[in-house]
Parts: structure tokens; sequence; C-alpha cells
């Protein structure tokens, strides 16, 4: 068998788990965006955090058409501020 290996994503969260908001900090690589998307299939609510609202744009409309009210974004211009990611990571580690 070639290409990409198969598996059931059912397995990898139990059903009886809350799907729990993750952020993800960086959001708007390619890696991430990859990771994202499987988030969101599988479930979770995502928060992403990027500089700015540009570099996420390309893929927050297609995960409001797929995954309606499951992906939110924050700008953290700044990353070496003090605090710069609270609002980002807000919820998510509760």
């Amino acid at each position: 068998m070639t290409g990409r290996k198969r598996y059931d994503r059912r397995l990898l969260v139990p059903s009886s788990s809350p799907r729990k908001l993750i952020s993800l900090i960086l959001s708007a690589g390619f890696v991430a965006s990859h990771l994202i998307d499987q988030l969101l299939e599988l479930g979770y609510k995502v928060r992403g955090a990027a500089r700015s609202q540009a570099k996420v744009d390309k893929h927050q409309k297609r995960w409001d058409n797929l995954y309606p009210e499951r992906f939110e974004f924050v700008e953290v211009a700044d990353i070496v501020k003090p605090g710069a990611y609270d609002k980002a990571t807000k919820g998510a580690f509760e």
C-alpha cells in the first residue's frame, strides 16, 4: 500500500470526552493550518493566534464554511510583549 496511512479518527478521541477549546499560536503557517483542519474535523473548537488577520484569511473562510462557529482568530501583533497570548489562550487550559 502506498501513499498516506489511513486510520480511524473516531479512535483518536473517545466519544465520551468533551470537545474542548484548543489554542494554537502561530496558526497561519502550512503545518498549523493542517493541524487546525484535523482538530476541527475531530470536533474541537480552535482558537488560532497569529500576527495578522491577513495571514489567516486564506484559511478562515474555508473553516467557517466547513465548521461554523468552531474556529476563532486572535491577533497577536507583538509576540514578545508580556501577556501577548493571554487572550489567545484564555479558556483553553481550564
